[in-house]
């Protein structure tokens, strides 16, 4: 009897093990698991940063990613692997106009991997990355355009054994959206940034600022008209939105 309640015992722990789930705060850089340590280094250039599992340097710029800010996110830890989630910031991803900016690096006893690129789960928030049967990583992100639903919500599964990553549930495309848009009027759009302190007041025009977000949310909308009316507010739009 005591046997068996030994033996239920350790598989308690293998399962807790198997479900471990650490989130890094911001800025982390390395760490250290059972098969070594990891960690991001800047280059000498002081602009791109290099990725060092045991000291070996793993290229991060396979596939002809974009990648050279990085951050340790996650760690998952499995019974036979480490897991982590890597971000990478790039020009585009920094101002946040694609969530698509993380990988998987996968650490085994003298096996190490990189994933493709691929999206992220929001930052905070614990509840967007689970376990599954045969340790299946399945992650939920978000949509981060300006203009998404709060709601747009996709989904990914990644099986570390195999490298591969499979989108299970889609972000909705610009084409819902600028069918969406599409019957908005340049008024309802003014008076929406209007609202949202997102028009500068000495001039009328949309602020396109980096905090703005370059006025996204609104010039999306602009162009996704499809017979506006030329009035006052076509034109404030038209001369804020113009590339």
């Amino acid at each position: 009897m005591r046997k068996i309640v030994f033996l239920i015992f350790v598989s308690l722990i293998s399962v807790v093990m198997a479900l471990q789930i650490t989130d890094f705060s911001y800025g982390t850089k390395s760490d250290i698991n059972k098969y070594g340590k990891v960690i991001i280094t800047r280059e000498s250039d002081n602009y791109s940063e290099k990725l060092d599992v045991n000291h070996s340097n793993i290229d991060v710029s396979a596939n002809k990613d974009d990648f050279y800010l990085m951050n340790l996110a996650t760690k998952i830890t499995l019974n036979k692997a480490i897991i982590y989630v890597v971000w990478g910031g790039t020009g585009g991803t920094i101002d946040q106009d694609s969530n698509k900016q993380c990988k998987f690096l996968v650490v085994e006893s003298g096996v190490t991997k990189i994933s493709q690129l691929t999206y992220c789960k929001p930052f905070n928030q614990n509840d967007y990355l689970s376990i599954g049967a045969n340790d299946l990583i399945t992650i939920k992100y978000n949509n981060i355009v300006a203009y998404a639903e709060s709601n747009d919500i996709g989904m990914l599964t990644y099986n570390y054994k195999d490298n591969k990553i499979t989108i299970v549930k889609p972000i909705k495309s610009d084409v819902y959206y600028k069918n969406k848009f599409a019957k908005l009027t340049s008024q309802q759009i003014y008076l929406e940034a209007l609202a949202n302190y997102g028009v500068v007041e000495s001039t009328g025009f949309i602020d396109m600022s980096h905090v703005n977000r370059y006025g996204e949310r609104y010039c999306f909308k602009f162009r996704s008209l499809s017979n506006p009316t030329h009035d006052k507010y076509y034109e404030l739009l038209k001369q804020s939105c113009t590339d």
